[in-house]
């Protein structure tokens, strides 16, 4: 279930479940040489970006 808060990002919608598995898919397999790395998979919240969309 999806709730509110989708226009707050300044993609201006929530992330696909595939979306959030091709991060999850990366960090566990691809992400060999990335250490000490967070990965925000977020929409763009952690930038203080205005959404794209009003």
């Amino acid at each position: 279930m999806r709730r509110g808060g989708a226009q707050l990002t300044p993609l201006g919608r929530h992330a696909e479940p595939e979306e959030i598995a091709a991060a999850v898919l990366y960090l566990g397999f691809d992400a060999t040489f990335s250490t000490g790395t967070v990965l925000h998979a977020d929409g763009g919240m952690g930038q203080g970006i205005p959404p794209l969309f009003e």
